[in-house]
């Protein structure tokens, strides 16, 4: 008899603590770490650090440049230059800037 009791004292318990449970998955829009083109085609670069890194940018058929950017999501286009509609990559250097 104790053991059935047990059992359904634990059954009650692990019913309890699924009810509490809460799963979460990761918003469907959330921003990737790095380098990526939205669907307007728009190029970004999401730097999921705490401190200040140094980026190269690479314009379609041009040398890199570095550019310094903090943590958080950073449109890497200049909304004056249409040209920079042709930025194919992004990528970490170094910390710092």
């Amino acid at each position: 008899m104790k053991i059935a009791q047990a059992l359904a004292a634990l059954a009650v318990a692990v019913g309890s603590m699924a009810g509490t449970a809460v799963l979460t998955a990761p918003a469907a829009d959330a921003a990737p770490c790095g380098f990526y083109v939205t669907s307007d085609n728009t190029a970004r670069y999401n730097h999921c650090g705490e401190d200040s890194i140094t980026i190269k940018v690479r314009w379609l058929g041009m040398f890199p440049f570095e550019r310094c950017i903090g943590p958080g999501d950073h449109a890497l286009e200049d909304p004056n230059a249409p040209g920079d509609k042709f930025i194919s990559n992004a990528w970490y250097v170094r910390s710092g800037c």
